[in-house]
């Protein structure tokens, strides 16, 4: 009787103390890297056609000695677990039985720890990156070491997958001591997606001022003197969320016209990031005639058509 009213007891507290401590929902100038569920969206407790009790019996089966004990779960215990989480891939994000999974990952650390070890060992990138989005609901000091463990990795999958949890994670995937070796990387990485990862992570969350500072300049390199158009691209991207207001501006009017698409695409994006007196008549032409060229990449035509439908501006009509 004593065990079940702690472990009841502790149930409770875990629950209000989530609760309470839920940001505030914000604003993310970047589009996600993946489809994990972030803090702001996981449920407060399973769906409720599932009695609470089968849960609470659920995890004092997998560990019955302590509430949130480090004891392993058995191999067996969570195969069942995930079973009928692997058959769910097509609607695997809105399913009950991942709001149960991720029920469990956030109130029992030990079974955070077997999924650790899961995406470690198993040989379907699928299946990790699913785990991954529910490892990220796991908001302990240990999950953001594995994070930047995998970052650190030298298998491209699994840096990967660390950026993916990083991301998931939101501002609790950010520490200064990964911030500063991604500042490093910034000068010796030469893969394009793996600095691709970093631009975005850098330049999404909440960094202090000399962080956010050193960050700008290294942009503002990859930008000018990095000959890869995906690095260029980001790099843009990167200056639109972090830079001021005369870093953004210059890459904007050195883009503008750039031939590559992508480059390009990334410069009208990083328009809406000026201020609106910043925004200059040849800009404005530049757009127009953008969006009418039957030559230019649709996706990029749409951007100088969205930003020109945004500030009101017509065809043949300037400011």
């Amino acid at each position: 009787m004593n065990k079940w009213f702690i472990f009841t007891a502790g149930i409770f507290v875990g629950s209000t103390a989530s609760y309470l401590m839920l940001p505030a929902p914000q604003q993310v100038s970047a589009k996600p890297m993946t489809q994990a569920v972030t803090p702001e969206q996981i449920p407060g407790e399973p769906r409720s056609k599932r009695k609470l009790a089968e849960i609470k019996n659920l995890v004092e089966t997998l560990n019955p000695p302590h509430e949130f004990s480090l004891s392993p779960v058995s191999q067996a215990s969570l195969d069942q677990l995930l079973q009928v989480f692997r058959q769910r891939q097509d609607d695997l994000y809105s399913s009950g039985d991942y709001n149960d999974l991720v029920y469990l990952v956030r109130h029992n650390q030990a079974i955070a720890e077997q999924i650790k070890t899961r995406i470690e060992e198993s040989p379907s990138y699928d299946e990790r990156i699913s785990l991954i989005a529910v490892l990220a609901n796991n908001e302990s000091k240990a999950t953001v070491e594995f994070a930047t463990s995998l970052v650190q990795s030298l298998d491209k999958d699994s840096q990967n997958l660390g950026f993916e949890l990083l991301m998931s994670m939101g501002n609790r995937g950010y520490n200064p001591e990964l911030n500063s070796a991604l500042l490093d990387a910034t000068h010796y990485e030469t893969d394009p997606s793996v600095l691709g990862n970093i631009i975005n992570h850098l330049s999404v969350g909440q960094l202090d001022a000399s962080t956010k500072l050193k960050a700008t300049e290294n942009f503002q390199r990859l930008v000018y003197d990095n000959d890869d158009t995906v690095v260029k691209a980001r790099a843009i991207d990167g200056l639109r969320r972090i830079g001021n207001q005369d870093t953004i501006l210059l890459a904007v009017m050195d883009h503008l016209n750039h031939p590559n698409s992508e480059v390009k695409t990334s410069a009208i994006s990083a328009m809406d990031a000026l201020d609106k007196s910043k925004v200059t008549q040849e800009m404005l032409e530049t757009l127009k005639s953008i969006a009418d060229n039957p030559g230019e990449a649709e996706l990029t035509k749409e951007y100088a058509r969205a930003f020109l439908t945004r500030h009101k501006i017509e065809p043949g009509i300037y400011p």
